[in-house]
């Protein structure tokens, strides 16, 4: 008789016969085990893949003795765990049949009966599973995946490191939106991506998180990278309240469209009392820093004096490099003065002149021609016969106390018909001119007008150079103090109309990042700039006429 033997991984036919009521096989798979050739505990015991020996005719006594004597059946000869299952054994006589299924199913050692096609024979597999429900019919029910903590993960790559993050953090930007993985992110740094995470995907929970400044700059620079609005948000909010140095907050703002910080570090430039440093100067660029001067001028009180002592010697000091080259006599200055046709020139040159004690040698004489010498010596008469000096510094000649508009006026009335054939232009003019034909006289003469001027205008600063300009307001802000009153709003209302151009192209670039809310209170503020700048500006109202136009000298910028 022909049975199929399931072993628990395979089925194996084998012919069998019968012992007593026993069925066993007749083939056999491995080898007895060694403490007993047919002892079927012993083969149970040592846990074989297949539990079946092959048992040959004649050795009844053999397999009766792994029995124990009082039942031949007892469910204790079989096996009480393991993890596969053992062959069939088929059992003829009913009353076995019956009382060997009470036994095992009292005992939890069977968990399935199979018909078998032979009529009154049972083929009871003995099932050895560690868990009680494995018969059981496995639940083919979907799962449904929760909408928000079904997480899809992305596997990043940044400077040769992997990272696995859920890939929601980083919303639908087109970085990481079809692309095989790893996506790398090129100009991302280690550093930076992990703060980044830290904030988006924290690996342990805390009450307070505090991160450092380069931290939050790392994080806005990602979040602005990839478009994460809210957080980006959040790092301007942390950075307007870090201990930030005014100058980076600019340089921040710049970078990545901030108006709010570009505005609150202009605010503090404008406001605080020291200077603008030269290395500041060079971060922030030397225009926005000759108009961050203008906007502080605005704000300051300009009423002390500038005298000519005071101006002479800050000019001195400020621009000493340029100054250092050796002059011209007044008589040379005079005579190139005319020649350019600049008033402010002669009537210098002339000054000098009538201030020297020495008399005018025949050479000077020649060179000024007759008519001027005689113009000058006249005014040196005048000048020696002033009324207010002593007997004793007329007989000497000496003029030291002279009023400078008194000699001024001198020089003027005997020279008017000569001075009023030349043109006077502005010391803007005068001071691009002057650096054009290299008279050092001229320059500082120019330099010292342009300090008590005060005001210089963007296009005049263009002319001349920002470095000189920016100068010339240092000096100013050295004879002036802090209008306390209304400085925050007049510092911004400054601020809007000496840099509009800039901030109103942060804002639109930062239109990019912001809700409707936030693009119409950018709007709102570009509007309030533009009344700012259409507010004319007193200052330049009142400047000196006398342009470049027709000068036709190429300007020499500083």
């Amino acid at each position: 008789m022909n049975r199929m033997l399931d072993t628990g991984w395979e089925k194996i036919e084998t012919a069998t016969e019968h012992f007593d009521g026993l069925v066993l096989p007749t083939e056999v798979d491995f080898s007895p085990p060694d403490n007993g050739p047919f002892a079927v505990d012993t083969l149970v015991q040592r846990g074989s893949e297949t539990s079946l020996m092959d048992v040959p005719p004649n050795h009844e006594e053999d397999i009766r003795v792994a029995r124990p004597p009082d039942d031949p059946l007892a469910m204790d000869t079989l096996p009480q765990s393991g993890s596969v299952e053992p062959s069939l054994v088929d059992i003829a006589d009913e009353e076995d049949r019956s009382r060997l299924l009470d036994n095992a199913f009292a005992m939890g050692t069977l968990s399935e009966l199979q018909s078998d096609s032979g009529p009154g024979v049972a083929n009871i597999p003995l099932m050895y599973k560690e868990d009680s429900h494995a018969s059981e019919v496995p639940d083919t029910v979907e799962k449904a995946k929760d909408s928000e903590y079904y997480l899809e993960m992305v596997v990043l790559e940044v400077e040769n490191t992997l990272y696995r993050v859920p890939k929601y953090l980083f919303g639908t930007c087109p970085d990481f939106v079809g692309k095989e993985e790893p996506i790398q992110l090129d100009g991302v740094k280690n550093t930076e991506f992990r703060a980044l995470l830290n904030l988006l995907q924290p690996l342990t929970v805390a009450v307070t998180r505090t991160f450092s400044k380069e931290e939050w700059i790392s994080i806005l620079k990602l979040s602005t990278k990839w478009k994460l609005l809210d957080i980006r948000n959040l790092a301007i909010k942390q950075l307007s309240l870090a201990n930030m140095a005014p100058v980076d907050m600019v340089v921040l703002a710049r970078q990545f469209a901030v108006p709010t910080l570009l505005m609150s570090a202009y605010s503090t430039l404008v406001q605080r009392e020291a200077a603008l440093s030269p290395a500041e100067r060079t971060k922030l660029g030397i225009e926005t820093a000759f108009c961050l001067f203008r906007a502080r001028a605005s704000l300051r009180d300009m009423t002390m004096p500038f005298d000519d002592v005071f101006c002479g010697s800050q000019v001195d000091q400020a621009f000493q490099e340029e100054l250092c080259t050796v002059g011209r006599t007044p008589v040379e200055r005079a005579l190139l003065a005319t020649t350019y046709g600049v008033r402010e020139w002669v009537e210098s040159a002339y000054l000098e002149l009538v201030k020297q004690v020495q008399p005018l040698s025949d050479g000077e004489a020649a060179t000024l021609g007759g008519e001027t010498t005689i113009r000058i010596c006249r005014a040196r008469g005048r000048r020696i016969l002033q009324p207010n000096m002593s007997s004793f510094s007329r007989i000497l000649g000496q003029a030291h106390n002279i009023n400078k508009d008194s000699l001024r006026t001198i020089v003027e009335n005997e020279l008017r018909v000569e001075l009023d054939r030349l043109s006077s232009r502005s010391p803007i003019v005068r001071l691009v001119l002057a650096r054009d034909y290299g008279v050092v006289e001229w320059i500082r003469s120019a330099l010292v007008d342009l300090v008590k001027q005060g005001s210089i205008a963007f296009d005049e600063a263009k002319d001349i150079g920002f470095t000189t300009a920016i100068e010339l307001y240092r000096i100013r802000e050295q004879r002036s103090t802090f209008i306390q009153s209304g400085m925050l709003l007049a510092s911004k209302l400054r601020i809007e109309r000496e840099l509009g151009q800039e901030l109103s192209e942060i804002r639109e670039a930062a239109k990019v990042y912001c809700s409707a809310e936030e693009i119409q209170k950018l709007e709102e503020e570009a509007e309030r700039a533009r009344q700012a700048a259409s507010v004319p500006d007193t200052a330049e109202e009142t400047r000196p006429v006398g342009g470049l136009k027709g000068s036709g000298k190429k300007n020499k910028k500083k």
